[in-house]
């Protein structure tokens, strides 16, 4: 067994176990378990004392929310902010292609986000 399998850190009063240190027999004896997998019985016990192993999702967000969110950031107010005063010292070309800049920046990373999140 590796030096660093019995080392453990306590996390909120549990000793944490590096099982990717172990070897593969010290790992399932810590389990109880063995090559075989669980009895069904055992299974069943596991299952009510620890839940299903699922994730839970999480709330998905609708694509107009992920588009808003893209502006939220500093750089963008800068550059909104920007765009504003371009058009008000008369630069409208400048004043657009800034604007067109970050509403291509906010299509792409809403749709980055939609299809990460899918």
């Amino acid at each position: 067994m590796h030096v660093a399998a019995t080392a453990a850190i306590l996390v909120h009063g549990v000793p944490q176990v590096y099982w990717h240190n172990l070897e593969a027999e010290e790992a399932l004896t810590r389990l109880r378990s063995g090559t075989g997998g669980l009895s069904g019985e055992e299974a069943q016990r596991r299952l009510e004392r620890h839940g299903a192993n699922i994730i839970p999702s999480a709330r998905r967000r609708s694509p107009l929310t992920m588009l808003l969110g893209q502006f939220a950031d500093f750089m963008i107010l800068v550059l909104l902010v920007a765009a504003l005063v371009s058009g008000m010292v008369g630069e409208p070309q400048d004043s657009i292609a800034i604007l067109v800049i970050v509403l291509l920046n906010a299509g792409i990373g809403t749709l980055q986000e939609y299809r990460a999140e899918r």
